[in-house]
């Protein structure tokens, strides 16, 4: 089986590095957001990985700022009653 395609500059987000930006914007730790997903931390770390490279972002502020002007994470993301602890 071939390996997926690396992520590139400028390639559009998939669905699942949306909502773990969108948690991210919340706060959340990679731990915190593996378990509220059901998926592993490593996973959340991956997404995250290609995320930044599609964006061109150099940490998770920076992501989560560009996918917010990008539209992908608005206001409305942001939600108090998220679990916040790592």
């Amino acid at each position: 089986m071939s390996s997926p395609t690396p992520a590139r500059y400028g390639q559009p987000l998939t669905q699942p590095e949306i909502t773990i930006l969108r948690y991210v914007a919340n706060g959340l730790s990679n731990a915190a957001i593996g378990r509220a997903t059901f998926i592993s931390e490593d996973t959340v770390k991956s997404h995250l990985q290609r995320a930044f490279r599609k964006l061109g972002a150099t940490n998770r502020a920076h992501a989560v700022g560009l996918a917010a002007l990008a539209g992908h994470v608005t206001r409305s993301d942001i939600r108090p009653d998220l679990e916040r602890a790592s």
